[in-house]
């Protein structure tokens, strides 16, 4: 009988150890995703007044979710629109909307 519990024991202690840290996974792929297209995502103050004052102007109900920049310092801004559904708006520096 104290070889079962020890035998239980053992087991919880192996198998405990060996599981993967899921948060860390999660991360490493959405960062995968971004720089696979070119951008990394930047902080919501980083985004030029520019572009916010042009995105304020053109979609005046718009909330900012997440921004990217790419090397060519094009802005990937991910939005939520007044109905409530998320899109994806991409400009540059000279307050130009791109198409995507």
């Amino acid at each position: 009988m104290r070889k079962l519990y020890l035998l239980s024991a053992l087991t919880i202690v192996i198998f405990s150890a060996f599981e993967p840290n899921k948060e860390t996974a999660n991360t490493d792929a959405a960062s995968e995703v971004c720089m696979q297209d070119g951008y990394t995502e930047i902080e919501n103050s980083a985004l030029p007044e520019t572009v916010a004052m042009a995105l304020s102007t053109d979609y005046p109900k718009a909330v900012i979710s997440k921004v990217y920049m790419n090397k060519d310092r094009q802005y990937k801004l991910e939005v939520i629109l007044k109905d409530g559904v998320l899109d994806t708006l991409y400009a540059d520096d000279d307050v130009k909307w791109l198409k995507m």
